[in-house]
């Protein structure tokens, strides 16, 4: 991570709690909450990832009825796990630890 992202890590420690950062942010399921930082002023805003309107263009739910389009590439973005991504993540763990389920006779 460069040096500006560490110290947006540390400026927002408690806005960032429970979300990842992603560098990709095509790897975003839909409905998904974000929570994303100007690249400019370093600004924080959140909303809810609904689609892809270009590689570089986002459609985010902002309220309930508002509908934002933002930049990607001006942004950092940070999403949250879902239970489905934890629960993928600690069996996928799991599985690269070795871990073996055996039928007891």
């Amino acid at each position: 991570m460069d040096n500006r992202l560490n110290f947006i890590l540390n400026k927002y420690n408690n806005e960032l709690k429970n979300y990842v950062y992603i560098n990709d942010i095509r790897n975003i399921n839909e409905k998904t909450s974000i929570r994303y930082i100007s690249k400019n002023n370093l600004s924080i805003k959140n909303g809810y990832f609904r689609k892809y309107i270009d590689p570089n263009i986002i459609e985010l739910y902002i309220n309930s009825n508002k509908i934002w389009c933002i930049y990607a590439d001006k942004y950092y973005f940070f999403y949250k796990k879902s239970n489905n991504d934890v629960m993928r993540d600690s069996l996928q763990s799991l599985v690269d630890s070795g871990f073996k389920i055996i039928k007891k006779n």
